[in-house]
């Protein structure tokens, strides 16, 4: 009797080790008892089956796939609202620069480009490059298009005196 506890739960401290060292690529059995043993099992199988989910969305999100569906297993799913929270923010990013783009591509000067101040830590730093970046290059393309134009008519000034930013 002893080798029917004792053979399962090495062979679940084993999975749980390999767990613990990231390794999600274990299947575990169906346990068909209604007993303590059963519901350890049960309990363990979809613990593991969870972390395997939460594997395959952090895949997903590392290709850029921002359209993943997170479903948190309560309200005290720490992991599961933080991945979450950041595909929001890679959305919202992704939007701005999108919506950059755009913008830049229709010939349009974007005033406020983008709003650091819903961002923290490095996003908010990289939204402030970007936002720099592109503020730098519309300076150029402004100076360069208001000689261009003044050669367009016939003005070619003897040199170019303005400074730019870059």
């Amino acid at each position: 009797a002893a080798n029917k506890i004792i053979g399962p739960m090495t062979a679940y401290k084993d999975t749980l080790d390999r767990l613990a060292k990231g390794d999600v690529s274990m299947e575990i059995p169906e346990v068909k008892t209604k007993d303590e043993f059963g519901q350890l099992a049960q309990s363990f199988k979809r613990m593991v089956d969870i972390r395997k989910s939460q594997a395959e969305i952090v895949q997903e999100l590392a290709k850029g796939n921002l359209q993943v569906k997170i479903i948190p297993q309560s309200s005290e799913d720490v992991l599961s609202h933080a991945l979450i929270s950041l595909v929001s923010t890679l959305n919202h990013v992704s939007e701005e620069l999108t919506y950059l783009g755009e913008e830049a591509t229709a010939g349009r000067k974007v005033d406020v480009i983008t709003e650091t101040v819903g961002y923290s830590g490095s996003y908010q730093q990289f939204m402030i490059s970007i936002k720099k970046g592109y503020e730098n290059l519309s300076t150029i393309v402004s100076l360069a298009g208001r000689y261009i134009a003044q050669i367009g008519v016939g003005v070619v000034p003897d040199r170019i005196y303005e400074t730019y930013p870059g």
